[in-house]
């Protein structure tokens, strides 16, 4: 029988294991979603392709969803009673899916249903967009003048049943449709007339910061909802260069108060009239980024399915379409960074397209290549070199060159690597960052030119053995040059590793911690050590060693190498991390310094006593018993002639004042050796003169 104070515990505990669970289930929701950069970059966009550019609806659904996986996913915050916004580009009616011009219904509909999936209501998800005119040659179908989108709604498949719901292939209701011109009334012409309107209909927005002084209209649902989606179409325009995320933000501009003077339709008056004292392109790329920062875009999902290059709209009612076509889809979570690939893909320079500078300017986003890490297939892999059009400029295909890396072939990484390039060049436009791949997965991204764009890795859970390095270095149209190398990884404690490993062997060491230099040795000469000061190693740099505070974390890269019975590190180059904790010297009898063989390649002391700590800070202490010109003898009746062949333990102190002879010190230094003719003894190198405490 269970006695009740048992039951009390056991439901305790009951509940205490909900409330664990519960709280891993809200972190483990909290993080769906995410976004982690690797290196400097700020923003990541993914890029998926159809395997044919005349793919399925399945086809398309799983590289729309690819992509969106790719960036990170949709936002977390999707989920039941949540107000979810799905803008596209309907710029006009009488274009249908898989035009170009509109989405591809089969890439609005895998977004509708992705929501759908993560909790959200049909009813509370929203299509809402403003068409701006009629196609050319393709006539009003019987609607009228303010009904536009209504019929770019069912143009497209939106909405085939004209009841202002979407359906699924299956005619099932799977989101609401709201016409974003509809104001309820034609308004006079703006901004002559500038408000107020139907509040019923529109919110009215100014915020600090604004590139146009003015306020803007924009319907109640885009100003209240949860999440906003926008999804753009790849193609140029024949102002704005390209028309993207941003340019979108024109699309729930109504047209009942920004309609062209005289008609009741276009977006003429927020979009090319120059009111505001800047000319037609500048307003554009200012007007866009306003409107993107009255209410910016949780997600961006672009249809590259196709790739119009007399955009937006074509000629006539007719467009150009790129061969083959594009096949791609681009998502991310920042507007700016997925229309500067748009305009990469499309082979425009990033500088000639001014509203992605102004969207920028806005901190809506990076128009930097270099910041911007590419998921998926690279932007080789889909760009094409559409013509020059409206103020997009075609840039520069060239990839820059890539002469050779920091490190050779067969290196081996003992922790940390760091890799850059060297003899690199790109005239035009310039190199904008590189990147590092381990076995085809990135590890590290730099945009620096101050540090040669060098890149690090850390060992984490990679196999020991042969593994492939790909450094690939980037210009600012992401044109890429690659140079791979083997590399071998060794696991557990850095210095450890590299200890086992045979003179000759190149070696990237780290991260570790330093422990000072030691001009007693000479100038070159410094050490570093684990964090706990079990494993420590000399190195000798080809410079003056590196003047930095004990504590600090430092990489190393080099050669190993044995003098005078000591395993050093002839280094070529370190890499400066950040502040640790200084490691704490450890206690040790005068005999018991030095210590016994590590390996083979590792030798200990002559007469060693205890475990190998050559390399490592150390503390020990005795009576002084003889000097010379740069370093003196203590003992504590450890190490004896009889036994060890020489009296006492050497303390290497360069031009540092000794003791007098009958002194009793403790000194702190680093555990060396040296060969005195007949035998490698132990040694210890102080740093400085506050090593010496005399007592």
């Amino acid at each position: 029988m269970v006695k009740p104070k048992n039951i009390l515990a056991r439901k305790r505990l009951l509940v205490l294991l909900a409330v664990v669970l519960g709280l891993a289930c809200i972190s483990i929701l909290d993080n769906l979603g995410t976004v982690a950069q690797v290196g400097t970059t700020t923003a990541v966009v993914g890029i998926s392709k159809t395997p044919t550019d005349s793919p399925t609806a399945a086809q398309i659904d799983v590289a729309v969803r690819e992509a969106i996986s790719l960036a990170g996913g949709l936002p977390s915050s999707i989920g039941p009673g949540k107000k979810i916004v799905i803008q596209q580009n309907l710029v006009q009616a009488g274009w249908p899916s898989g035009s170009g011009v509109v989405p591809n219904i089969q890439v609005i509909r895998t977004v509708v249903k992705m929501c759908i999936e993560m909790g959200a209501e049909p009813d509370n998800i929203i299509i809402c967009e403003g068409a701006a005119s009629y196609r050319d040659g393709s006539g009003m179908g019987g609607y009228t003048d303010r009904q536009m989108t209504l019929k770019a709604l069912n143009d497209v498949g939106i909405d085939l049943d004209c009841d202002l719901w979407m359906e699924d292939v299956d005619g099932t209701h799977i989101a609401r449709c709201i016409d974003a011109n509809n104001v309820g009334t034609v308004y006079p012409n703006y901004p002559g007339y500038s408000g107020p309107y139907n509040s019923t209909y529109v919110t009215r927005i100014e915020k600090p910061g604004f590139l146009i002084s003015r306020a803007y209209y924009v319907p109640n649902i885009i100003a209240q909802c949860d999440v906003l989606i926008r999804i753009p179409v790849l193609k140029n325009h024949n102002l704005a260069g390209t028309t993207g995320a941003l340019k979108l933000a024109f699309g729930i501009a109504p047209t009942d108060i920004y309609h062209y003077p005289g008609l009741n339709y276009y977006k003429w008056a927020l979009l090319h009239q120059q009111s505001w004292g800047y000319d037609e392109l500048t307003t554009n790329a200012r007007g866009m980024a306003d409107m993107t920062y009255c209410r910016p875009p949780d997600f961006v999902v672009c249809d590259g399915l196709v790739g119009v290059t007399n955009g937006p709209v074509g000629s006539g009612g007719y467009v150009n379409i790129i061969s083959p076509k594009m096949a791609c889809i681009i998502a991310g979570s920042d507007p700016v960074a997925v229309d500067t690939v748009h305009t990469l893909a499309m082979g425009y320079n990033v500088s000639s397209i001014p509203g992605l500078a102004r969207a920028a300017d806005l901190g809506l986003g990076t128009n930097d290549p270099g910041k911007i890490e590419i998921r998926g297939y690279h932007l080789k892999d889909i760009r094409r070199n559409f013509p020059a059009h409206g103020c997009g400029t075609v840039g520069d295909n060239t990839p820059p060159t890539l002469g050779g890396l920091t490190i050779p072939e067969g290196v081996h990484v003992c922790g940390q690597l760091t890799v850059g390039p060297t003899n690199f060049y790109d005239a035009n436009p310039g190199i904008c960052k590189g990147e590092l791949y381990i076995d085809g997965i990135l590890q590290d991204s730099n945009d620096s030119s101050a540090n040669g764009y060098k890149t690090s890795w850390l060992v984490t859970n990679q196999s020991e053995g042969a593994h492939t390095l790909t450094y690939t270095l980037y210009d600012k149209m992401l044109n890429e040059t690659s140079l791979s190398r083997t590399i071998y990884v060794h696991r557990g404690d850095p210095i450890l590793a590299a200890q086992a490993l045979p003179d000759g062997t190149a070696v990237s060491l780290g991260t570790v911690i330093f422990t000072g230099t030691t001009p007693a040795i000479d100038n070159n000469t410094f050490f570093v050590s684990s964090p706990d000061g079990l494993r420590g190693l000399r190195v000798r740099y080809g410079g003056a060693a590196p003047n930095l505070t004990p504590g600090q974390k430092i990489a190393v890269y080099g050669t190993l190498s044995t003098n005078g019975g000591q395993r050093y590190l002839n280094c070529t180059s370190y890499t400066i991390y950040g502040i640790g904790n200084p490691v704490k010297p450890r206690y040790f009898q005068n005999r018991f310094l030095g210590g016994a063989a590590l390996n083979a390649y590792t030798p200990g002391v002559y007469n060693p006593v205890g475990p190998y700590n050559l390399g490592c800070l150390v503390k020990t202490s005795g009576r002084i018993i003889s000097t010379g010109a740069d370093y003196f003898f203590i003992t504590d009746g450890s190490i004896t002639t009889n036994r060890d062949g020489i009296n006492g333990l050497k303390i290497k102190c360069g031009s540092i004042d000794k003791p007098e002879v009958g002194s009793y010190i403790t000194v702190v230094g680093l555990s060396c050796c040296e060969y005195d003719g007949s035998a490698v003894r132990r040694m210890i190198v102080v740093r400085s003169a506050s090593d010496i405490n005399i007592h």
